[in-house]
């Protein structure tokens, strides 16, 4: 009896044992990984930034291009990010420019982890509220494909060759409150 005891509790014993050790294991490189991305500072977001705009062919692009570009990127502090660059057209449309990303710290670059959402917002109207905010009305909105907005940008085509009329006499009073928006805390 005591011999068929400890033949079912040793290996269950020895199981758990084993069970509890890998957990172990990835409960503590799961903590280094957080601790190195946790471990990022405002310089490396720096280098981030600056080798995404000399790096990435639409972030590039968008920086020759387009002088009222804003450059950031959003979850940096996180696994995975999202580069982000913005356009502001004619006081009146924002051209987007989103990417899934990971900033590989070690390697300072970055790894692209899915295709690019392009689009272009058309603003209606920015009403200034009294608590030093803006309220913000969009229209209309469109998706372009990578190939299309790379040959707008090297002026091969316009927005009119892909099937958008932009107006280019109406800018949207107020507009400035969308470009500067939070400016200072993405760089």
């Amino acid at each position: 009896m005591k011999s068929l005891i400890i033949s079912i509790l040793v290996p269950s014993v020895i199981f758990v044992s084993v069970i509890l050790v890998a957990l172990c294991c990835l409960l503590l490189a799961s903590l280094a990984h957080r601790s190195q991305t946790s471990m990022r500072n405002k310089l490396d977001y720096a280098n981030a930034l600056r080798y995404g705009i000399e790096n990435i062919q639409l972030a590039k692009a968008f920086d020759q291009n387009l002088p009222s570009t804003r450059h950031f990127i959003t979850y940096f502090w996180d696994d995975e990010q999202i580069w982000n660059s913005n356009a502001f057209l004619h006081g009146r449309y924002i051209l987007v420019y989103q990417h899934n990303c990971r900033w590989l710290d070690e390697q300072q670059t970055f790894t692209m982890i899915s295709q690019p959402t392009i689009m272009l917002l058309e603003v209606e109207l920015i009403e200034p509220q009294s608590h030093g905010g803006f309220r913000t009305k969009y229209g209309m909105s469109w998706m372009i494909e990578e190939d299309d907005l790379l040959e707008i940008l090297m002026g091969v085509r316009t927005f009119s060759d892909i099937g958008i009329a932009i107006r280019t006499d109406s800018p949207v009073e107020h507009f400035y409150l969308i470009e500067h928006r939070n400016q200072d805390d993405s760089r």
